[in-house]
């Protein structure tokens, strides 16, 4: 077993989310003496060194030639070279956390439903791990992501949504579907007593907000809105932080941000699992992004989301708690929400709970994740 490659499908680097989950399922690759290995296009070399992660040289749209040859070398050349082709892949672990929908191209799907099929030749297992689904209103998704999902082992929704798109697409009963939460909810978690905590409030933007707006202006209307959610936790005697949690967009944000209020102070973390250190020191976090959100509440830390998708409500509901949502555009509500949460001194104590009873549920994932691996070995 030590000599087998699992592949963590669906990851990248730049992205503090999909690091998170790359690193989650490396360590469980680890812990079963395999070898992680992650898509060399999309996960940097030095994050893949760092964190002791093989490359994986596949090119989807080439269809047969994805390997580009490299799936003529023996395991043994491509184990010393670092970098392996599908072909010396014993099991696939898709940490995509969402690609399957109405949202996506049925082109992309069926080029993902084929990828599967080289990836699952000869029985090899197949594991979606915890991710958003749907919806398929659309026939021609519809059709390609049951093509997909048809060829994965086990088929695990992140919410109680995507359990109901599944269940709409492909039937009640499918007993290789199952609930789990996000799986980075158990990942180095190391809460900070809330005594010990800074009084300071990470700020992080999501690009994307603005994007999907509705009206004029919506990107200088985001930018001036997280710039007074700033000022006012400076007026609450809070040191507002700005997170860049994603390297795609959201630094060009932070600089906006302090152009229009210049001297707050500016984190750009190496990677995700230093994002979620920088989180755990925090007293509160206001955030558009979903791990980051994820990061602050697995530690105990109050959090408010600037919330654009389902799956934010989802993330508190398997917390215990109420939806902590509040609108981008208007920074006294993420204020008044932030408020509320830090008055709460029993707050911190009921997510620090709520993370250990979660792991449990994951921890029981991973236990299944190994019948099905290997029974297929």
């Amino acid at each position: 077993m030590g000599n087998e490659v699992y592949f963590v499908r669906g990851v990248g680097s730049h992205n503090g989310g999909a690091e998170l989950l790359l690193r989650a399922s490396a360590e469980y690759a680890r812990s079963r003496g395999a070898v992680p290995a992650a898509d060399v296009r999309r996960v940097s070399h030095e994050l893949r060194r760092a964190w002791r992660v093989a490359g994986l040289w596949d090119v989807p749209k080439l269809e047969k030639l994805s390997s580009c040859g490299l799936s003529l070398a023996p395991r043994s050349l491509a184990a010393a070279a670092g970098v392996y082709a599908t072909r010396h892949v014993a099991a696939t672990l898709d940490a995509s956390g969402f690609f399957l929908g109405d949202q996506w191209a049925a082109s992309s799907i069926a080029r993902d439903a084929r990828s599967y099929g080289r990836l699952s030749k000869r029985g090899r297992p197949i594991i979606m791990l915890p991710q958003a689904f749907g919806p398929f209103d659309r026939p021609a998704i519809a059709d390609e992501a049951r093509r997909l999902l048809d060829q994965a082992t086990l088929i695990f929704a992140r919410d109680a949504v995507s359990l109901g798109h599944l269940a709409a697409l492909i039937g009640n009963g499918d007993d290789r579907i199952a609930m789990v939460p996000d799986i980075t909810i158990a990942l180095d978690s190391h809460p900070v007593n809330v005594t010990d905590r800074i009084p300071q409030v990470a700020v992080v933007p999501n690009v994307n907000i603005p994007a999907r707006a509705d009206g004029a202006n919506s990107r200088e209307r985001y930018v001036a809105s997280l710039a007074n959610v700033c000022g006012e936790l400076e007026r609450r005697g809070l040191e507002p932080i700005l997170l860049a949690h994603s390297l795609h967009g959201d630094p060009e944000i932070v600089r906006e941000v302090t152009a229009v209020r210049p001297g707050v102070r500016v984190e750009n973390p190496a990677d995700g699992l230093a994002a979620k250190a920088i989180i755990s020191r925090c007293a509160g976090v206001v955030a558009g992004r979903y791990h980051a959100i994820v990061s602050a509440l697995s530690q105990g830390v109050p959090a408010v989301a600037h919330s654009w998708s389902h799956k934010y409500g989802e993330l508190y509901g398997d917390f215990g708690i109420a939806p902590q949502l509040a609108d981008p555009f208007k920074p006294e509500e993420s204020v008044s929400v932030l408020d509320d949460l830090l008055r709460d001194q029993d707050l911190p104590g009921v997510l620090v709970a709520a993370q250990a009873r979660l792991s449990t549920t994951i921890g029981e994932m991973w236990h299944r994740v190994d019948r099905a691996i290997g029974s297929a070995s």
